[in-house]
C-alpha cells in the first residue's frame, strides 16, 4: 500500500455540514451551540477554511475550546492546486482549530475541468510527496478524493488505479456527481463513499423551492424532483428528506451522509433519524439510479468554464 494511503476512519452515518455556520456575526453564539450539539453526540463535522471567509473555522474553534475532550472526527476540504497549497491548507486548519491532525482531508478544487493530482500521484510527483509527508507527520489521517462529473476522466483514472481509499461527491436522490462509468466502477469496487449534500442543499424538500437558482442550487433540481414523484409515492416515505436519506442508507458503501443545518435541534433530529432508519425497496433504489444515470448521460459542459 502506498505510504499516503490509510483506511477511512469509522464515521457515524450522519456528518454535520458546517457551511451554514458563520454567515453572520450576529449568530456566533447560536452557531457554536450547533457545533456543541454535534460534539456532545460524537457526530463528525465537515468543514473548510474558506467557508464564510474563515468564520466557520472560528465557530468550530470556539466550540472545541469550550469542550476540548469532546472534539469529534472531522472532514476538512484541502485544495489540491499544487503541493505548496496542500500543505498550506492542512497547516492552516490544524493551527486554527488547535488540533494535531485532520482525521479526513478531502482533496478538492474549484476548477472542475481537471485534477492534476491524479497524474502527479501516478508519477509520484510533488503532490504525491506532500501527501506522503503529511501522513508521516501525522497531520492527516486519511485522504479522500472529491469527484465531480466534469473531470470524469481523472476520476476514472483515480478509481482504476486505486489511488485513494475513499471518494467524496454530491450524492442524494436528486444528484450524483459521477458519470455512469465512474459510478459503476465505484460500486463494483465497493469504494467507501462520503455522500456530500445529502439533501441537495435542501432542494429535496418542496418547501425550499424558493431557494432554487441561487449559487449551488440549480433550478433543474426542481424538475428532477418532480420526475421522482411516482417513486416517492411508491416508497411510503413521509417526506422527501426521508426519501433521500433512506436512498443513501440503502448503499452499504456510503459511510457517512453530510447534511448541513444551522439548528442545534435539527442536528439532534437528523442524527436520531439517520441512525435508526432503514433502506428503501431495492427496486425503488434501482429506479432512482436509472434517473440519475439518464441525467448524467445527458449533461453537457462548457469546456471553458471551471464550474459544473
Amino acid at each position: 500500500m502506498q505510504p499516503y494511503l490509510s483506511p477511512l476512519p469509522q464515521c457515524g452515518k450522519f456528518t454535520l455540514g458546517t457551511m451554514n455556520l458563520g454567515w453572520t456575526f450576529d449568530r456566533t453564539t447560536e452557531f457554536v451551540k450547533v457545533v456543541r450539539a454535534a460534539m456532545e453526540r460524537n457526530i463528525p463535522l465537515h468543514t473548510s477554511h474558506v467557508y464564510n471567509n474563515g468564520q466557520t473555522l472560528n465557530i468550530i474553534k470556539l466550540a472545541f475550546k469550550e469542550a476540548p475532550t469532546q472534539i469529534p472526527l472531522f472532514i476538512a476540504k484541502i485544495y489540491c492546486y499544487n503541493a505548496t497549497q496542500i500543505r498550506l491548507d492542512v497547516e492552516e486548519v490544524v493551527e486554527r482549530l488547535g488540533v494535531e491532525q485532520i482525521p479526513i482531508a478531502q482533496l478538492a478544487k474549484n476548477d472542475h475541468r481537471h485534477r492534476e493530482i491524479v497524474d502527479d500521484v501516478l508519477s509520484q510527483g510533488a503532490m504525491y510527496q506532500q501527501l506522503c509527508q503529511l501522513r508521516e507527520e501525522g497531520k492527516v489521517g486519511h485522504w479522500t478524493f472529491e469527484s465531480f462529473q466534469k473531470f470524469a476522466m481523472d476520476a476514472n483514472s483515480a478509481v482504476d488505479n486505486d489511488l485513494f481509499g475513499s471518494i467524496s461527491f454530491y450524492f442524494n436522490a436528486l444528484e450524483r456527481e459521477t458519470d455512469t462509468t465512474s459510478w459503476e466502477k465505484i460500486s463494483r469496487k465497493q469504494l467507501p463513499i462520503i455522500a456530500l449534500r445529502g439533501l441537495s442543499g435542501g432542494l429535496v424538500e418542496p418547501i425550499n423551492e424558493k431557494s432554487a437558482g441561487k449559487p449551488g442550487k440549480p433550478l433543474e433540481m426542481i424538475d428532477r424532483r418532480k420526475q421522482l414523484e411516482p417513486l416517492f409515492e411508491q416508497s411510503g416515505c413521509s417526506s422527501w428528506s426521508e426519501f433521500s436519506i433512506r436512498f443513501l442508507v440503502s448503499h452499504p458503501q456510503v459511510k457517512t451522509i453530510v447534511i448541513g443545518t444551522g439548528s442545534a435541534k435539527r442536528v439532534i433530529e437528523n442524527h436520531e433519524f439517520i441512525s435508526n432508519t432503514h433502506c428503501l425497496n431495492p427496486e425503488v433504489v434501482s429506479q432512482i439510479h436509472h434517473h440519475l444515470s439518464n441525467w448524467a448521460d445527458q449533461r453537457t459542459f462548457d469546456p471553458d468554464s471551471p464550474y459544473v
